[in-house]
């Protein structure tokens, strides 16, 4: 809740300045793992007491406050130019002087964060971190810390020493089919970041089986997508649109209305509305081997408005935000929106993204096995607003080419 949350910011950043450094790394970790967004002031404040206290950090504290950095800055990269250049430098200092204390899992924090605040110090101080890149034991590695240390050297520029040694780790676990689709990714960022000198028989050792790995890790990721979609739809179609309380709404449908169904699969919710004399139309936002998909919802013929409409809860909270306003001007005025997924998808959140004036009302109505239904209703008042396009969401930002 943005109220709750403002206001322990607020008490946070009045004990700041008497916390010690283990005590700051962990409210630095817990905002980050939690995706909150410091407020400005609280940012100001307890970037400052890390500064004062960055000498005294031991090497866990060190690690997670760099990982924690380097969360916020990437979820909000405005906060980079807030994050003093002293803090990031005694850090990495901090860093290096304490690598032999670093398990794995540090050392991986240390560099993915030490790679996401580049810019925030010196680049002569990518020197301090060659310690912690050759201290790195990557024989015994496991998958997730082999894929941030890789993308983090990739971001400092791959090769060198202790590389051909990740590579072969790589490789290894690619062959064990232990390389989730993430590790994955980072490691062929780093691939791609190689200087021209590399070993290239070892390069093309370890594209072929990254590439073999590649092709079951986004299979698997697609069949659990789509088991967690169903059971995700399951609920809806069982709570939500078959009777009882939580199917008020559904069940106020007129006969004919047509809801809008968002990145829908299969035939169980199209199959619950028509049950109630409802008609469905369609908006999915990617292709697949079946269907072709549609980077903007199309709106009825005639003016007319969808009189409902489900949405699947997508991977990111800045998505889930978009297919809404995308959506709320198709809708009529009280409109129920139904958004369901896993609360491992973050699917508790929900209702704090269905805000006033698009969305009133927002409430969970289903929570079960791991899953939830969020329901909201079309705010009368912005009801007539103007149909938009794609280039109300366009952002401008930098892109760091490297070579």
């Amino acid at each position: 809740r943005p109220r709750t949350w403002s206001a322990l910011a607020d008490s946070v950043a009045r004990v700041a300045e008497s916390m010690k450094a283990q005590e700051q790394s962990i409210v630095f970790w817990s905002i980050a793992t939690l995706g909150l967004r410091l407020p400005d002031e609280s940012a100001r404040v307890l970037l400052g007491a890390a500064l004062r206290g960055v000498s005294w950090g031991q090497a866990q504290a060190v690690a997670n406050t760099l990982w924690a950095l380097g969360k916020l800055v990437s979820a909000n990269p405005p906060l980079l130019a807030g994050v003093p250049p002293m803090l990031s430098e005694g850090l990495l200092r901090q860093a290096a002087a304490k690598v032999s204390d670093m398990t794995p899992q540090g050392l991986a924090n240390t560099l993915s964060g030490a790679a996401q605040l580049m810019g925030s110090y010196h680049p002569e101080l990518v020197s301090e971190i060659r310690p912690l890149c050759l201290a790195v034991k990557a024989s015994t590695l496991p998958p997730v810390d082999l894929g941030e240390i890789a993308w983090a050297r990739g971001r400092f520029g791959a090769g060198g020493r202790g590389w051909p040694e990740l590579l072969e780790r790589a490789i290894v676990l690619a062959d064990q089919g232990a390389l989730d689709w993430q590790a994955l990714g980072r490691i062929d960022f780093a691939l791609r970041r190689l200087p021209a000198d590399a070993d290239e028989k070892l390069e093309r050792r370890a594209r072929r089986s990254l590439a073999s790995r590649a092709a079951v890790a986004v299979n698997d990721l697609c069949d659990s997508r789509m088991e967690v979609t169903r059971a995700s739809e399951a609920l809806l179609v069982s709570a939500c649109l078959s009777g009882g309380s939580a199917a008020s709404a559904a069940g106020a449908l007129a006969a004919g209305a047509r809801v809008l169904l968002v990145d829908d699969s299969g035939d169980a919710v199209p199959t619950a509305f028509r049950s109630l004399g409802c008609k469905v139309s369609h908006w999915r936002r990617f292709c697949s081997c079946q269907r072709q998909g549609s980077a903007w919802p199309t709106a009825r013929s005639g003016g007319r408005f969808f009189d409902g409409a489900v949405v699947r809860l997508p991977s990111t909270k800045a998505a889930l935000e978009f297919a809404l306003e995308a959506i709320a001007p198709l809708l009529a005025a009280d409109a129920p929106v139904w958004v369901h997924g896993a609360r491992s998808e973050g699917a508790l959140s929900v209702k704090a993204s269905m805000r006033a004036p698009l969305f009133l009302g927002a409430q969970t109505v289903a929570a079960e096995g791991g899953f939830v239904v969020a329901l909201a209703t079309r705010g009368a008042e912005s009801a007539e607003s103007e149909v938009g396009g794609m280039e109300d969401f366009a952002t401008h930002t930098q892109l760091e080419v490297g070579g």
